[in-house]
């Protein structure tokens, strides 16, 4: 049930003036306040009866009235309470409560602190403002995409950070009170002050914030390997169930193995962009944490498919799989996602680096490389790309991603960037029977040409599901390709429209989440 705008401030209104021993409705309409009447009993039995409504209590033997209680909504019971303001919809509802009285503010608390803002300060009108706000800085791949939706365009914005007063040593506002609050917490994002954020923050909320179940610390580039312990030695880690680690680089295999032991209810991790997290602690997480359902690992070069097929055979519930990017993806590891999470998986990014990619992030993983590729021998950098690159694209064929298209029709999201070795017959095995697709990436499939837009126009029209076809960088499709099937008398692209986006503007598409939702739910 929700409230408009103005029946949600009748309602905080009316229940303001009952507590205070106040009503305000009367059979005209008009608000009276009965604290400014001498005697209420002077009021006609039928205006009493309203705004005084009473119990009577009859003794079952006499059956006479034994007692009159006037029912105000001090009466109702805590658990009733509760339940009327879980319909209030924002957090300045909350603090007009806090005012109210101390029963009031009691049942209040917990609400306010459940999802606290911290990095926050108050105006002299009581309207929290943001003191930090995340850099957005919007780095997008050049691609062709055909949508049904419209047009979209990512503007890169900057928003201007304020510097607010922290403690010295837990690095929180001054005024946020993290000890006497901490157990009403359960969801905490750390990210927008991840500037801010150090392993001594980390210790402070881990001791002080006991049924903490979501912690959002991406891009808080400061913390290492100690949050972690922190977190998994104090009470909080039998509560986690979603941890958002994404761009924390110092976290190595020491952290995500003390995770695995003491945080086994989790549910959604991202490490994405972890580089120095390898399958070793993967290996051991899989067997520690099998409730998981959601996981990220794109953009961590040292993982291969061995952490890939730990996570498949001992966490049979997976849903999301992100494994964009990896060290290396087999055939055999496609095949085996088809036939043990053919239930289950709805999201699944195979996507493959890009040329420069795999150089740079071989590189990472083996420095003594970066010279050979940078160096004048241009045949070294030649058999380096085929190592590196065409090998790994290789080893996926038709025949896995056909595989995949037949036995997991939950399927709604795929990426296959980058692999070069898989053709139409692939996206034709796709469209005829992913009817629950609803977004398909194939950037950099050199062999898939114009024809496999007629595949997928034809599924768009039998499921009805598909949304969004990204494509670019590839050889056997050009815009002119495009123009011309859309074109076409057939009409198989009527009413689809091309638009450059990224993976953040696809959330209209998929009901609002994106792969960055990983690790905060």
């Amino acid at each position: 049930m929700k409230f408009s705008e103005d029946q949600r401030r009748k309602l905080i209104g009316k229940l303001a003036a009952i507590s205070r021993g106040k009503d305000f409705t009367t059979p005209d309409g008009k608000i009276r306040d009965l604290s400014l009447l001498s005697d209420s009993n002077n009021l006609p039995v039928r205006i009493r009866n309203q705004l005084f409504p009473r119990i009577k209590l009859i003794d079952d033997n006499s059956k006479s009235i034994i007692k009159s209680i006037k029912i105000t909504i001090l009466h109702l019971p805590p658990e009733l309470m509760l339940c009327i303001f879980d319909f209030l919809p924002t957090r300045k509802d909350f603090y007009s409560c806090l005012f109210v009285c101390k029963s009031w503010y009691l049942l209040v608390i917990p609400f306010l602190y459940k999802f606290p803002q911290i990095y926050h300060r108050f105006s002299s009108m009581d309207v929290v403002i943001d003191l930090i706000e995340a850099t957005t800085t919007t780095n997008t791949t050049t691609t062709i995409t055909t949508t049904t939706t419209t047009t979209t365009t990512t503007n890169a914005t900057t928003n201007s950070k304020f510097k607010p007063i922290l403690n010295s040593k837990t690095r929180l506002p001054l005024n946020f009170p993290i000890e006497k609050y901490g157990s009403f917490i359960k969801i905490l994002d750390l990210s927008i002050g991840s500037d801010y954020v150090f392993d001594s923050t980390i210790q402070i909320i881990a001791h002080s914030c006991y049924n903490l179940r979501v912690i959002n610390l991406n891009n808080c580039i400061h913390i290492s390997d100690s949050s972690l312990e922190y977190l998994s030695k104090h009470h909080c880690s039998s509560t986690l169930v979603s941890i958002n680690l994404c761009g924390c680089r110092k976290i190595t295999d020491i952290g995500i193995k003390m995770l695995s032991k003491s945080c086994q209810g989790l549910i959604s991790l991202n490490v994405a962009d972890c580089g120095k997290i390898t399958d070793q602690s993967i290996i051991i997480l899989s067997k520690g944490c099998s409730r998981l359902r959601q996981i990220r690992l794109s953009d961590c070069p040292r993982i291969t498919e061995q952490s890939v097929e730990a996570l498949i055979l001992n966490c049979p519930r997976l849903c999301w799989l992100d494994v964009a990017r990896i060290g290396r993806i087999t055939d055999f590891t496609v095949r085996l996602i088809a036939n043990k999470c053919k239930d289950n998986i709805e999201w699944l990014n195979l996507a493959r680096p890009s040329p420069i990619e795999a150089v740079y992030s071989s590189a990472l993983t083996n420095p003594t490389l970066l010279s050979m590729t940078t160096g004048n021998n241009n045949n070294n950098n030649n058999n380096n790309n085929n190592n590196i690159n065409g090998g790994n694209n290789d080893e996926i064929t038709d025949n896995s991603i056909i595989m995949l298209a037949k036995q997991c029709p939950n399927l709604q999201l795929l990426d296959l960037s980058y692999m070069n070795s898989i053709t139409n017959c692939a996206i034709e095995a796709i469209a005829n029977h992913s009817f629950s697709l609803v977004c398909l990436t194939i950037i950099g499939c050199r062999l898939v040409t114009c024809d496999s837009l007629r595949y997928l126009a034809q599924l768009r029209r039998k499921s009805g599901h598909l949304g969004c076809i990204t494509m670019g960088d590839a050889v056997g499709i050009t815009e002119e390709d495009i123009e011309s099937i859309t074109n076409e008398p057939e009409g198989l692209l009527s009413g689809w429209q091309k638009s450059s986006v990224d993976e953040n503007s696809l959330k209209e598409i998929l009901e609002g989440v994106s792969w960055e939702d990983v690790g905060t739910w």
